[in-house]
């Protein structure tokens, strides 16, 4: 039987950090003049950005997100929703927030303004309005809003791992008995019931990975424990934004391949999402509605919402040419590989639904820009304030031969 090694997110980055720089030399020789500044080691989503980690220790951000700070180097990164934290190469944490000229650039001004410079860590971990780091003996530090007592942190408990969520933290001790604070079922510490070895918080539920490599989830307010991906073991388990309804995550299995879901919060309606298996990955986030994982040979791969280029990264080379679509999509309409369709949303725009020969699906404007791309399912409808109908402009899901089906598309219902 094969040995089973289970990974924290720091110990997860510096291993493959260290996989893909040995492998450079290769690289080098296969792409004929590669270097450490085009391979990417970490990458952290947040709402409506991501940023990455490159192998020779710098940050590159995109989406709606501000650029590190210049002339640094990182060991590892850690977004929020709209901001990021890094630690330094000698472990001392640093943050940033959105561009200035961003509407909600002074969300975050305070966690900003307080981040303790004088401490070295060697794991951080951002939340919503809150951040946390572990010294290098365990014993956790944070800071930030603490309306629900998140940065009021257990007294002498000491950790190998920690997450912030949105207003409450958790953190694993060596024994492997997780504690989370803060608003968590009204009491001051909640012991979880089983033994983890990484743990990744949520808005309204954290996830984590035990012992035997089966994932775990648990509402923080009904205390309801439940495991989304029967059957499945994981290695890692990605990191995910504090603050977000969406409840998407995705996690990476033995074989390197990335499965991802998507649930209520409360363990009901679980859609599993596998990642087409020839991808293998070292390293995924998700973010509000996106998601962003690191290949093994250090390149980005992004999937879900674009409308602030979340799912752009730098490293992206756009397609050179679209396909000529006529046909109308309706339901019911099956979708090939190579082929795709048209939805219309009125008074707005008439989107390009096209399925990429890997079973991707992409939905373009007629600008040609990329308004999402996904795996899985698409829906993209919205509710008018007050009224109990929702426009369809085009809701489909993948089959088992990577074709898509249209259920809806262009309507009311």
């Amino acid at each position: 039987m094969p040995v089973q090694i289970h990974y924290t997110r720091s110990m997860f980055r510096r291993v493959t950090a260290l996989a893909i720089i040995l492998t450079l030399p290769l690289v080098l020789v296969a792409c004929g003049g590669a270097s450490e500044s085009d391979s990417f080691t970490a990458i952290s989503s947040g709402h409506e950005h991501s940023c990455a980690l490159r192998a020779d220790g710098t940050v590159t951000c995109w989406g709606r997100q501000s650029s590190p700070p210049e002339d640094e180097k990182f060991i590892e990164i850690s977004s929020g929703p709209n901001f990021t934290c890094a630690l330094r190469e000698d472990g001392s944490p640093t943050c940033w927030k959105l561009p200035e000229n961003d509407p909600n650039a002074d969300y975050r001004e305070g966690l900003v303004g307080t981040t303790p410079a004088d401490e070295k860590f060697i794991v951080i971990s951002s939340g919503n309005s809150h951040a946390c780091g572990l010294r290098d003996d365990g014993t956790p530090v944070c800071w930030g809003a603490n309306w629900a007592n998140q940065v009021s942190v257990p007294s002498n408990e000491k950790f190998v791992d920690i997450t912030s969520s949105f207003d409450y933290t958790c953190g694993i001790r060596e024994d492997n008995v997780a504690l989370c604070w803060g608003n968590v079922v009204r009491q001051p510490i909640m012991h979880l019931p089983e033994r983890l070895v990484s743990i990744s918080g949520g808005f309204s539920e954290a996830c984590g990975l035990t012992v035997d490599s089966t994932v775990l989830c648990w509402n923080k307010h009904s205390g309801k424990v439940y495991q989304p991906l029967p059957g499945w073991k994981l290695s890692y388990l990605g990191n995910h934004v504090s603050h977000g309804a969406a409840h998407y995550r995705c996690g990476i299995g033995f074989d390197s391949s990335v499965i991802c879901w998507a649930s209520d919060g409360l363990g009901g309606d679980i859609k599993i999402v596998p990642i087409p298996p020839d991808d293998k990955f070292i390293d995924v986030g998700t973010g509000l509605l996106h998601a962003c994982g690191i290949l093994e040979g250090g390149s980005i791969s992004c999937w879900g919402d674009n409308r602030q280029n979340q799912s752009e990264p730098p490293t992206l080379t756009p397609p050179t040419s679209l396909p000529t679509i006529s046909e109308i999509c309706a339901s019911g309409l099956v979708v090939q590989k190579g082929s795709g369709c048209l939805a219309e949303e009125p008074l707005v725009d008439t989107y390009r639904f096209v399925v990429a020969p890997s079973g991707r699906a992409d939905v373009y404007s007629s600008k040609d820009e990329l308004v999402e791309s996904q795996y899985g399912w698409v829906d993209l409808s919205y509710s008018i304030f007050g009224e109990q109908q929702t426009y369809v402009v085009l809701r489909a899901h993948t089959n088992s031969d990577g074709n898509w089906t249209i259920e809806a598309a262009s309507g009311w219902e």
